[in-house]
């Protein structure tokens, strides 16, 4: 595990357009590291309080999930602690016996995982292996930590790591008590409140297994032959009876609420053996494949379509389209069959917007087919859909979509995104202005008085950086950046957290054989699907 790798792969939230990257901050780390310079306090480098950057996507039933971009300031010494002392966080979270999500270092062998980190075993091992020690109990118990994430309370870090009691009696010993560092560095990240760690980064990831897996010990020391497992806040136990269920809900309550934590009663679910192991919906499209034949090829399109739109329309709180896509973008598509396919693929976006990302990957693969009209026309439709619900997610793709085919968006949409507090897509609007995909001109200079030497620890840190850096606006203060003790240096060194060159990868088609790069089929549906809270 380094430093380089943490910060590269591991910063920003993997949802968002791939123009947002940390590679450069990343590569000049240890010249960052250099030339930063904060005091210290009990040898730990006493760092400013910065403010969250909040980044809206979709989960189920209309609920909206706040991913976080923290600022670089407190990202770079949060990570560069956790890299420090990983050996002794790696051993506390190799004690538990129950956790398949604890960390370990990403050997990049699988190219849909490109994180920093990896969990012990994937989402489906994690199935497999509670499948398989299930073999002589009747009585399954599936349940999780209400709102985890925006749940933690940071001084629990400390408590997780040293024991409640040593930490409190030491919460001002940095020294010998590491565990204080994190929740101060933490704590950093989110203008000092204690409630709550940013989902997205990484680093979050780290900090909820050493948590979790000190639950996980006490868990296992109460019920030595306790048989389950745990995957981030989703807990899978098998047991014998009804009485065994019971009590074990409610010691396990009993120690989550030792960390100010509290179980998820709308998901805690007790099953009775006989019961499926999956969804059925997602049974039906695993099965369905595409003739190598075009008139057939254009049945089948026409069937596979009917069958997603009718389980999406049972099952709309689940990623029925998403899966649908991923299954079918495998196929080579004749160009016969193109206009209905691309009409088809568009209808799923107006369904649900988290298809618009690998569908920009199926037309760039498809470019030759592609049809321009209809990308405006679905464009112009998205963002009058979306612009006014402060979608971020919607929006920023939509965004992403109108730059790669190059689709000119109306002045007076960007303009409303301009003025709102939303800072990924204000990014993606100005970048569109700079490479003139506006249909009209559109006065950006009321954003100079946004941009200040407070906003470089605020909110909008990275809309304030890169309009100043790129030349998109000139603020108000010439000095900006060149007066700050961290961004001047993150200036002169030409870092950069937007970088306009990168593009999504095209999809990749089976050959003929019927294999691919990618995982198999209902894999690719957890990997992309799994939410974290």
């Amino acid at each position: 595990m380094n430093l380089k790798n943490l910060l590269e792969n591991g910063y920003f939230p993997k949802e968002l357009p791939p123009a947002f990257s940390t590679e450069s901050f990343a590569s000049k780390h240890q010249i960052i590291d250099s030339q930063w310079n904060p005091t210290s306090r009990n040898d730990v480098p006493k760092i400013p309080n910065t403010q969250l950057t909040d980044y809206l996507i979709p989960k189920k039933n209309h609920i909206r999930r706040k991913l976080s971009i923290v600022n670089p300031i407190s990202q770079f010494y949060l990570s560069k602690f956790i890299i420090d002392n990983w050996a002794e966080i790696k051993a506390h979270c190799s004690k538990s016996e129950l956790s398949t999500s604890r960390p370990v270092e990403n050997c990049f062998e699988n190219p849909k995982n490109k994180r920093s980190i990896q969990t012990l075993n994937s989402f489906q091992q994690y199935k497999k292996k509670c499948i398989t020690c299930s073999y002589d109990r009747m009585f399954e118990l599936k349940t999780d930590i209400s709102w985890f994430y925006p749940s933690i309370y940071t001084h629990s870090i400390p408590w997780a790591l040293h024991t409640k009691e040593e930490a409190k009696n030491n919460r001002n010993d940095y020294q010998r008590y590491y565990g204080n560092v994190l929740d101060k560095y933490m704590r950093a990240c989110q203008s000092g409140q204690t409630n709550g760690i940013p989902t997205g980064p990484d680093n979050s990831h780290i900090i909820a297994e050493i948590i979790l897996c000190a639950i996980d010990q006490k868990l296992k020391e109460e019920f030595p032959d306790l048989k389950g497992y745990r995957y981030y806040d989703d807990y899978c136990f098998y047991l014998s009876n009804r009485d065994h269920v019971d009590n074990l809900i409610v010691y396990l309550q009993s120690i989550l609420n030792e960390y100010q934590l509290v179980l998820n009663e709308q998901k805690t679910i007790i099953n009775h053996y006989p019961m499926a192991y999956d969804d059925p919906w997602v049974l039906s499209l695993s099965t369905f494949s595409l003739r190598k034949n075009e008139s057939m090829q254009e049945k089948d399109i026409w069937k596979y379509f009917n069958l997603a739109f009718d389980l999406f329309d049972e099952h709309r709180s689940e990623h029925v389209l998403k899966y649908a896509i991923r299954r079918i973008k495998e196929y080579e598509i004749y160009e016969s069959n193109w206009d209905l396919f691309e009409s088809l693929l568009f209808k799923c976006t107006l369904l649900d917007a988290k298809t618009i990302k690998p569908i920009i990957e199926i037309l760039l693969y498809y470019k030759e087919f592609k049809n321009q009209n209809k990308i405006k026309d679905l464009i112009h439709t998205l963002l009058g859909q979306h612009l006014y619900k402060k979608h971020s997610y919607e929006l920023s793709w939509i965004l992403w979509m109108a730059k790669t085919f190059e689709i000119k968006i109306p002045a007076n949409f960007a303009n409303t995104i301009l003025r709102s507090n939303d800072v990924i897509p204000q990014v993606l609007v100005l970048d569109l202005i700079n490479k003139n995909l506006l249909d009209s001109d559109l006065d950006t200079s009321f954003l100079a008085d946004e941009l200040t030497s407070e906003s470089l620890y605020e909110n909008k840190w990275l809309l304030t950086y890169e309009a100043t850096m790129k030349g998109w606006i000139t603020p108000n203060d010439s000095g900006l950046l060149d007066n700050d003790d961290y961004f001047s240096v993150l200036k002169e060194n030409d870092i950069s957290f937007y970088d306009e060159d990168k593009q999504l990868t095209p999809i990749e088609i089976k050959d003929e054989e019927g294999n691919s790069d990618g995982d198999e089929p209902y894999g690719e549906y957890i990997y992309y699907s799994f939410d974290y809270e």
